[in-house]
């Protein structure tokens, strides 16, 4: 079973929102998120994803 991680950034009145540019999600609009390593945490995988 995979572990994924999804948040949304807000700054003000904005959302940052990612396109996608692979398939089979090629254009396709997402949040900030992904796979959750082994022993790593949600807050973990998410600020690695963020950076």
């Amino acid at each position: 079973m995979y572990k994924y991680t999804l948040c949304f950034i807000q700054r003000n009145d904005e959302i940052l929102m990612l396109n996608r540019d692979k398939p089979p999600v090629l254009g396709l609009w997402n949040g900030v998120g992904g796979k959750v390593a082994d022993g790593e945490t949600p807050t973990a995988c998410i600020l690695r994803e963020i950076a």
